[in-house]
Parts: C-alpha cells; structure tokens; sequence
C-alpha cells in the first residue's frame, strides 16, 4: 500500500494505536545493500569494495583527523581511516530511501520525536587493514545535532567491531551481515557516547557516517499544550513527509467554498475533522499550514465517434455547448497540469505566496481524482489540421502542508519576484524586534531564505530571448540588499549563480559597491571565480552558453575605471581582465559559435575590454599582455570584427573614448587608425568600371551538364542572353546556383515549346555592388 493511499486511510479513520518503545541504541538492516556511490571526478565506486579498488579510490580520499582538544589533528595511532567528504560524493536515492525508512525506528529506541528526526550524510569512511579509531565522542557539527547514524556497507572484512559504552553499560557490533556481504548494518548512539572502531584484521570496512539531528520547532507557531505525537494522523503525515521532504502536501477539501468562505472556522462537515487533524499534526511536526486553491487543468484525447468517417465531426469541428460529453471516447493524457493559488494563512487572511506547480502523487484527496467533477470542460472535434481534444478544468479548495525548514525554499519556488518582496519586508522588519534571541532568530531566517532566493535564480543567458527589456527590479533589489547583509559567504555563493544562471544581470554599479561595503579582499576572490566559471555540457553535450558575457566586460572597465577609490591595485585589475580576454578569445577563435550573443554583443564586449586594458596600460605605465591578444583577434577572427560594418565605427568610438579617458590617444589605437586608413585607401584606389563587353565572371560552384552551359555563356563576350531548354527540377537547379553564386544574370521562364526554357540574360549587378562599395568606402575614409 502506498503512503499516500495509508494517509488517505489514515484521515478518513483516525483510530490506531502507535507503540514507542524507548533505548539508547538502535541497531538494524536496510533494505537496500548497494548504495550506488558515484565519486566525483571518478564515477561509480566499485562495490563491494575490495582491498585492490582501494589505490583506485585513493587519489579522492583523506586521511581522517580528528579532534584533540581545540585541535583536528591527523594521527594514525589513534585513527587510520580515510575519508571523502559529501560534497564530493553522492549516494543512490534508493539507498537515501532505505536510510530515512529505519529513522521512524532509531527515533524510537533513542526517545525522541520521530517526526523531528533528521538524517544528515557527514562523510564516506574506508578502514583498510590496521584501520581503527581510538575511544571517543563525537563533536557536535550542525545546530540540533543529537548524535550519529553509522552504516557498515556489505563489504568483507574481519575486525573492525564498534563498541558503544556509556557510565551504566556496553554494546558490541561485529556487523556480521556485513561483513558477510549479505546486507548494510546500521548502529545508532547520542553523540556524547564513547565508541570505537577495533582494528581491522583484513579485507576492506567501508561506511556512511550521519549526523543525526532534531529539526527545530517553528518559533512563530503556537504549540498546544497536548502532544499529539502518537495520533496516527500526525504518524502519517510524518511519514509521507520523510519520503515526501521537499514537496508541500496538497490535501483537498470535500466541499466547496468561495474565496470568502475559506476559513477555518466556516469549514463543513469532513472537512472541519481533518483541519483539525491536519493542525495538530503541523503544530507537532514543525510544519506551516494554509489554505488554497488547487486548480487541475487535464487536456486528453477525445472522439465522439465521427473521427474518420467525415470530414468534420458531428460538432462541425467547433467548440460547441452542445456537446454530449458522456458519449465521448476518452484516450491519451496530452496534458495534466495542478497548481495552487489564491493563499490565505490558518486564520483566513490572504498571503502573498505566488503560484505553486503540485504533483500529482503530492495531491491527497479523499474522493479519488476520477470522480473529480469538471467546473468547466471544452470539446474541439476533428477539423483536419487540429482538434479530438478534451479539455477539463478542475477546482478544489485545500490545506497545504509544508515542512518549516523547507518554507523559504517553496515560497521562492513560487515566484522569485514575490518571494523578493517578502524577504526585503524581513530585512525591514528588523529594526523592530528588541529581544536580542528573536533578532538572533529572524537574522538565521533571512540566510535561509536568501539561500533559497540563489538556489532558484531564473536562467537568463542572452538578453534577446531570456530577459525583460529593461531589467527587473526585484533582481536588482536583492543584489544590492545582498551587499547590505555584509556576509561575504553569503555574496560569494549569489555570484556563482550568477556565473552559472544569469548573464544579463549587470553588475557594473553593484561590484563597486560591494567593495566599498566588504572590501575588496572579500569581494575579488569570489568574482575571480564569477570570471573563470564556465557553463557544464547539457544531456546533449551541448554548451548552454559560452564566450564572456557582456555585462562581465562592462563591469571590469568600472572597475579599472575606479581602481584608485576603491583602493584595488591595478596589478589586481589586469589579473581579473586577462582571466576575461582569455576566455573571450577562445570563444571567438572557436568561431564565437554560441548562438545566444549575437555578433553586436560579442564586438561591444570587445570594445570594453579594451577599454579596460587601455585603462590599465595608462594608470600602470606599461604594456599590458591583454592589450595586444584583443587586437590580434580583429586579423585572426575578421568575419566577428568586420572592418566596415564594425572596425571603422569602433575605432572613432575608441579614440573618443582615449582622447577624453586617457588625455591622449593611445598607441594601440592610432595604429588600429592606420590599418583600417591604409586598407580602405587600397580599397579605393582604382574606381569600379563597367564591363566593356557581355564577358561575365564564370566563378560557377557546380558543373552538371547545365550549369556547364552557364559557364560557356559567362565568358562569351558577345552573347548577351541564352536560353536552356530543360526539365523543370534541372531549370531551378540553374536558377539555385545563378542566386547562390551571384552570378551577373536575370532569369525568366519561357514557357512556349516543350520542354520549358529558362532565358537567362547577363546584367551589370556585379559593377553595380563594387561600385556601391567603393561609395561607401570613401564615406569611411571620410569618417576616419
């Protein structure tokens, strides 16, 4: 039986009977042996693990220290284990599964709440032959930590045994399944008990530590004085959460109600009964609970039997009222869309939380889904290009259950823009709270929920396609808040987003700030990292998006531009700049094939930069490596820097820019002046002359019997017009080939005779552009 069908039960007849017994230590199998371990840098990890992976795995391992005093210290005569930390690995969601499935148990033999026990992954351990650990206690690592959860992984060893002792008594585990390969063990104490790990005669031990711990109670909840702990609804919701943890609980009410009749103390009949429920158990286990609307939108395949046999169905292929909807064939599922919305808190005034998607599996309804009642439903039958589609909208009221600790994570999955507001109106309200603890508490609140702002920042890559046209505000407001928060952690995990999600978002104002703010030893580090981040491969292998983006060129430049106020010496900008221009000229010598930065971006990225070096050359009186690299990109990569639609108008940009920036115009520049000066003037050294005779240029990229016909006709210097006579795929095989050559001809059709004949005759188009061209050359040299 699944969880969501035991909760429905569960509410439907709230009559068990929980049992609890209490120990100090818990001990117990999982129910999954493998734990699918994949090893960064790595892969899978070979599993069981035998002493000869050991020098396979070896090169992603530590020697464990351990603590001594107000020390961490590494020493093998009192621990030989070798660890890997868990940001470096991760486990199998199965494995994850079986792990949360036991904590119901090993809350239960250590006496605390179940439904406040969490398991936390601390690190991999691997006890090779003569690996130990010494008696000792566990350091308490996380707020809330209680104590730890070992699981011995299905590996043969001898040895090895962990000993639990306290004042009153011992325990001894020799994790035999274990070390027979025939399951994973697990052993659970409090942190403050004494344990050790025996020395490991042979073969290889290998184990997952967690940290257990208790998640805290909310502190702006009213706790009831009655513990409803053992109430089988609050027992299921608890469980339905530890395999649901990050999901919010959608639970739909059996009567109807307007917006303004959805209050608790207005609700009907069942629905009274599970509210009240469903309220205990939140206030026990640490949850929030609102009220909402849950709307279904179900879009199916549909026939009302004419499909086929008409043209049109018998509704005339029209969206019609007269639809007998019981008579229609229902099929595939095209789309199955619920989300939440119009939100109001447990005493029924409206919140601000913005659309929520919900899961169907996270839907609890005590009247099946397919019993659902249709508000409104919509039948298109067959037209010939669309239609045999049924849609169906779905409305219920509902009471929405979420962990507290994973609040600031949903809020902002909502929406980031009213999940900003929310966390500005936070910020705000803190000058009101005087008790030092509450301050202390709502200050720990607003680095949770900035956290989840970051971890769901919207993807922006190009500013065509992925931004608003002027940028939004709620992004900017956060940024700059980010800066008055003054945590530098804090600024440097946002900027790794950034690096990684947003290339729009300019950063120009905000990294002066921030500097002047947090200073710039805790500024340039985490946007060196900004600069060196390149976005990994999709599924396709496919770069999302490459090359520098625009807004990192701009932001530099203010940078070199006020080095001296900011106090960061200009060695500390040419660094930064450089780690730019190298990722910038890969891109474009790769052929800049990122088709979300259009050429204008990539050349204005380039003007900046080099700006930026100029910049830097000026305050430091010396050649800058960089300076010379960008302009050996515009005779490398000419088609991304053309020299008229682009060189001759960012060379006056440039030297404007000197004269009024650098007081002078610099060296690079004038030279780049003179390049483009000599080149056009060759240009125009000779004017375009007209053809004296009908002798065309025969550049023809295809020689078939027809197009070698063309060829002869080019260069025949008195023939003006031929005519072939040809099937017509081969006359618009000629004409194709006339188009993408260029070729100085006009085409048209004879169609008199069989077959029809394409008659070509010859033109001047090819003068025409040269001299056109050479027109517009002599405007360059002029604006030169």
């Amino acid at each position: 039986m699944s969880i969501t069908k035991q909760l429905i039960d569960v509410i439907a007849n709230p009559n068990a009977v929980v049992d609890s017994p209490r120990l100090k230590i818990a001990t117990g199998q999982l129910s999954v042996s493998d734990p699918g371990i994949q090893i960064e840098g790595l892969g899978e990890m070979p599993f069981p693990l035998k002493a000869r992976h050991v020098k396979q795995i070896e090169p992603f391992t530590q020697q464990a220290p351990y603590g001594k005093g107000t020390q961490t210290v590494v020493d093998t005569s009192v621990r030989n284990t070798r660890e890997i930390k868990p940001e470096a690995f991760r486990v199998s969601g199965e494995f994850r599964q079986a792990v949360a499935a036991v904590l119901p148990d090993v809350a239960a033999k250590l006496g605390v709440p179940a439904e406040e026990l969490r398991a936390e992954i601390y690190k991999l351990l691997i006890y090779e032959k003569g690996g130990r650990f010494d008696w000792h206690r566990d350091a308490e690592k996380r707020k809330g930590m209680i104590g730890s959860l070992i699981v011995v992984l299905p590996c043969k060893f001898g040895g090895g045994e962990l000993t639990v002792r306290n004042q009153a008594s011992s325990e001894r585990n020799d994790f035999r399944a274990a070390r027979l390969e025939q399951a994973a063990e697990y052993v659970a104490f409090y942190s403050d008990t004494q344990h050790s790990v025996a020395r490991v005669s042979h073969g290889v031990r290998v184990c997952l530590a967690y940290n257990l711990f208790l998640k805290s109670k909310p502190r702006t909840t009213r706790k009831s004085s009655i513990d409803h702990r053992g109430d089988p609804v609050t027992v299921a919701v608890h469980d339905w959460m530890d395999q649901n943890p990050d999901e919010p609980m959608v639970i739909a009410l059996e009567h109807q109600y307007t917006a303004a009749g959805l209050k608790p103390r207005l609700l009907k009949g069942v629905d009274r009964e599970v509210a009240d429920s469903i309220m205990n158990a939140a206030a026990d286990l640490d949850c929030r609970i609102h009220l909402g609307m849950v709307s279904r939108h179900l879009c199916q395949y549909a026939d009302d039997g004419y499909f086929g046999n008409s043209r049109y169905s018998r509704y005339g292929g029209s969206r019609s009222e007269s639809v007998n909807y019981d008579d229609l064939n229902i099929g595939e599922v095209y789309e199955d869309e619920i989300v939440v919305d119009g939100w109001k808190d447990f005493t029924g005034a409206s919140v601000a939380i913005g659309k929520l998607g919900c899961g169907a599996s996270d839907l609890i309804s005590l009247t099946p889904f397919e019993k659902w009642k249709p508000t409104e439903q919509d039948y298109e039958g067959y037209t010939g290009n669309a239609g045999n589609t049924l849609d169906r909208w779905y409305h219920k009221s509902a009471i929405v259950l979420w962990s507290n600790e994973k609040h600031f994570d949903i809020l902002t999955r909502s929406g980031i823009s009213p999940a900003v507001d929310e966390f500005l109106r936070m910020r705000e309200s803190l000058s009101t709270i005087e008790k030092e603890d509450e301050l202390e508490n709502a200050c720990d609140d607003l680095d949770r929920f900035a956290r989840a702002i970051i971890a769901h920042w919207p993807r922006r890559f190009d500013d065509r396609f992925f931004a608003d046209k002027t940028e939004p505000k709620y992004l900017k407001a956060f940024a700059d808040e980010l800066i008055r928060m003054e945590d530098p952690d804090l600024v440097g995990e946002w900027l790794v987003a950034v690096a990684q999600r947003d290339w729009v978002l300019p950063l120009s104002t905000w990294v002066p700030n921030a500097i002047k703010t947090l200073g710039k030893g805790e500024v340039i580090p985490p946007l060196t990292r900004l600069l060196e981040t390149k976005l990994p491969p999709n599924k396709h292998g496919q770069a999302i998006a490459s090359g520098l983006p625009k807004r990192d060129a701009a932001w530099l430049l203010k940078l070199c531009e006020k080095s001296k106020s900011l106090r960061v010496s200009i060695d500390e900008c040419a660094e930064l700049v450089q780690i730019a221009i190298g990722r910038f000229a890969s891109d474009v010598r790769d052929g800049g094939r990122n088709f979300r930065i259009q050429a204008t971006s990539r050349q204005a990225t380039w003007l900046d930069l080099v700006k930026a070096s100029l910049t830097i050359e000026h305050q430091s009186k010396k050649t800058f490596e960089g300076t010379g690299e960008l302009f050996a990109l515009l005779g490398q990569c000419e088609p991304s820097f053309d020299l008229r639609s682009f060189q001759v108008n960012g060379c006056v940009e440039l030297i404007r820019w000197s004269e009024k920036k650098l007081d002078q115009i610099a060296k690079p520049v004038k030279h780049w002046h003179e390049t483009i000066r000599r080149r056009l003037l060759e240009a125009t050294e000779r004017k375009p002359q007209p053809p004296t005779d009908q002798a065309r240029s025969a550049n023809v990229s295809c020689n078939c019997e027809y197009c070698s016909r063309l060829s002869v006709f080019l260069i025949n210097p008195s023939q003006s017009t031929e005519t072939i006579r040809a099937r017509q795929d081969r006359r618009d095989h000629v004409e194709n080939i006339i188009r993408q050559d260029e070729l100085d001809i006009k085409t048209t059709t004879l169609r008199s005779g069989t077959p029809h004949g394409l008659v070509m005759t010859k033109t001047q188009a090819s003068h025409g552009r040269a001299f056109k061209q050479y027109q517009d050359d002599l405007e360059l040299i002029a604006k030169l």
